[in-house]
């Protein structure tokens, strides 16, 4: 049983770096991002209320499958949040030379601030709001 509040995610992501397992869908499929997750969020932002382009935060990023996707897509520049040390590490490594940035936190006590800052799309697991 974990000591800390989401030392198992941690260990696990610390796993999945050792057996060079770029994103938490690999543990057990075939691809990073599964095409229902891709048709979701190409449903939501096709919607007339959502933003085109602009500026995205995913929270819960992992490593980041899903922002880096959007950046080729377009979207950006970009910030994912993540609680794991070692899931934010692995993100700056795959996320080289995109436009994106990544902060460890805990989203339940804080959420990272950037003055002047302001998003246009927000992912948080299936959740997708345009903010535009």
């Amino acid at each position: 049983m974990p000591k800390k509040p989401y030392e198992g995610h941690e260990t696990e992501y610390q796993r999945m770096r050792k057996n060079n397992i770029r994103s938490w869908d690999l543990r057990d499929k075939p691809e990073e991002i599964d095409e229902s997750t891709k048709r979701f969020i190409e449903d939501a932002l096709d919607q007339p209320w959502a933003a085109e382009k602009g500026k995205v935060i995913e929270l819960g990023c992992g490593t980041a499958p899903m922002l880096r996707w959007l950046s080729e897509k377009g979207f950006g520049p970009g910030l994912g949040v993540d609680v794991s040390k070692t899931a934010i590490a692995m993100a700056r490594e795959q996320s080289k030379g995109l436009n994106l940035t990544f902060k460890n936190a805990d989203l339940c006590k804080t959420l990272p601030a950037k003055a002047g800052y302001v998003f246009t799309v927000l992912l948080c697991g299936f959740v997708v709001l345009s903010l535009g």
